[in-house]
């Protein structure tokens, strides 16, 4: 996938790990209905002008920033996380599927 769908900027995505299925990841927005988990859900917020920010469960498990950075897409068409420093990359991810309501990656 060489460009990302406009619907998952601005959003919160937030690891939906029981969906998790053939080394594929799902991440879901932050309004969608999950079910209790211990110890919160990682994530991440992405901007349309390439700022990124990881996300993940605070001291009172309300949902925080762990780190700012940026993102981008690499020449194979993956979505490349740069967080803290920026100098080297975070994730990569190839993207499965995006659309509004469910951002499938392998990665």
């Amino acid at each position: 996938m060489a460009a990302l769908d406009p619907s998952v900027f601005g959003r919160a995505w937030l690891h939906s790990s029981e969906e998790d299925r053939g080394g594929k990841t799902v991440y879901r927005p932050e309004e969608f209905p999950f079910p209790p988990t211990r110890g919160g859900r990682e994530g991440f917020r992405l901007a349309a002008d390439g700022v990124a920010v990881a996300l993940a469960p605070g001291a009172t498990d309300r949902l925080e920033e762990a780190a700012a950075g940026r993102w981008e897409m690499d020449p194979a068409g993956r979505l490349v996380l740069f967080l803290n420093d920026g100098a080297s990359p975070d994730h990569v991810f190839e993207v499965v599927s995006a659309d509004p309501e469910r951002l499938v990656v392998k990665g």
